[in-house]
């Protein structure tokens, strides 16, 4: 009888939750939930519960915050162990074995301690349990990590043997092994200008002046590193040579996509953001001059006197209506 009394009140408890939100902040859902901080803060979760003594968040905790283990109450009532015991964990979570807590399903049998009982870690369960679909088991058996973490230089198992023998171990497909032969790295991130490989042999001028770029990407003159093919020739330096943006070569490109050249010529800006006068913008000042309908954008200022070329009266300027 008391059982069921219990179930009765946690119904209602959740069920005036969700009115009160709805009311208060809105149409919620109960996948829908936010709980404001401030003005231009806002957390949501997929439920939120209130606190009894009014603390949380302007009264209520996440869904997922309830019976984790923490007291975000300043009461504590969340982590009540007659509550805890009836209420059901969430989608996104796991049940320790007192029944008192719920931790992210990815926290169990990751090598830390979550469960005040510690059942996350027990290591009878976690050598039955089966690693999810692109992941390998520690040499412990009681840890998983994703495929592409093994021989990263990153440590992931506690016995650290995802990091174990890999001068022998070959990277999985679309990585790259560092010179040293103990780290694999996506491709990727060969000569982008940006050292992954701890022994920095992904930017070196050994691996990368030989290194052909793949496609979307352009080669420095340098030959030191590849770059997005958007960043040639729009008015920033980005190539360590400042290859990309010299004159010369800029004046005879040819713009890629919805690109347009500026009135000097020398830079490639989207249309929209030259007419809109947004950053990155022509840095001549050139605006919307080299479309055909200039005025297809509103409120779209053009300098006409100050342009090459560009017919007008001196000394005016064209607002477009």
């Amino acid at each position: 009888m008391i059982l069921m009394y219990v179930k009765v009140v946690l119904a209602i408890v959740c069920l005036t939750v969700v009115s009160v939100v709805t009311v208060v902040h809105g149409t919620r859902s109960m996948k829908d939930c936010h709980l404001r901080l401030s003005d231009d803060i806002v957390t949501s979760c997929d439920l939120c519960l209130p606190c009894s003594d009014g603390s949380g968040i302007r009264g209520y905790i996440c869904r997922t915050s309830f019976c984790d283990g923490k007291e975000d109450c300043n009461n504590g009532g969340d982590e009540f162990g007659l509550l805890c015991q009836m209420e059901p964990c969430a989608n996104t979570q796991w049940r320790c074995s007192d029944d008192k807590q719920c931790i992210h399903s990815s926290a169990r049998c990751d090598g830390r301690t979550n469960c005040i009982d510690g059942s996350d870690e027990d290591p009878d369960a976690c050598r039955a349990q089966q690693c999810s679909e692109r992941e390998l088991k520690c040499a412990n058996k009681l840890e998983c990590f994703h495929e592409n973490g093994r021989c990263d230089g990153y440590p992931v198992c506690y016995d650290n043997s995802d990091e174990a023998n890999c001068t022998e171990y070959m990277c999985s497909q679309g990585h790259w092994k560092c010179l040293n032969g103990l780290q694999c790295i996506s491709e990727k991130r060969l000569c982008d200008g940006y050292i992954d490989c701890k022994d920095k042999s992904d930017e070196s001028i050994q691996v990368c002046k030989d290194y052909t770029c793949p496609s979307g990407k352009w080669k420095c003159k340098d030959n030191e590193k590849c770059i997005h093919d958007e960043l040639v020739c729009d008015g920033n330096n980005d190539c360590t040579d400042e290859s990309e943006e010299n004159e010369a070569f800029c004046r005879d490109y040819q713009c890629l996509g919805d690109k347009t050249k500026c009135a000097d010529g020398l830079q490639c800006v989207s249309q929209t953001s030259a007419c809109r006068c947004m950053v990155p913008g022509c840095k001549d000042g050139s605006g919307c001059v080299g479309l055909s309908d200039p005025c297809v954008y509103p409120s779209c200022y053009i300098p006409v006197s100050s342009m090459p070329g560009v017919a007008g009266p001196p000394g005016l300027s064209q607002w477009c209506p």
